[in-house]
Parts: C-alpha cells; structure tokens; sequence
C-alpha cells in the first residue's frame, strides 16, 4: 500500500518485468490494468472454452 493519506492504492505486482511494462507505456503511449485472477488461475480449456487469464 502506497501513500500515508487516503486514497490509497493496493500495489500487486512489481519488479523487473513490471519496470518495463511502465516504462514501455510511458514510451510508446498505450495503458494498462493489472489485476489478479479470482480463481488464481492463468488459464485452462474447459469444454472448449478457454477460462482464467486467457478466457479474457
């Protein structure tokens, strides 16, 4: 959690590759959301359909 006074903002992800993605958007212009999966999964097909990460 970042910040001493409201609002504050939860951080999930840093590091390396985390640097770089902000970087990049800063660079070249685009944005971004991160946010994790409920389920904790990134992705499996279930009777033909892709859930988790790579459903989205």
């Amino acid at each position: 959690i970042t910040g001493h006074t409201e609002p504050y903002t939860k951080l999930c992800c840093k590091g390396f590759c985390i640097d770089i993605l902000k970087k990049l958007s800063r660079t070249i212009k685009f944005s971004y959301d991160l946010y994790l999966v409920t389920n904790g999964k990134h992705g499996k097909m279930v009777r033909g359909v892709w859930n988790g990460m790579i459903g989205e």
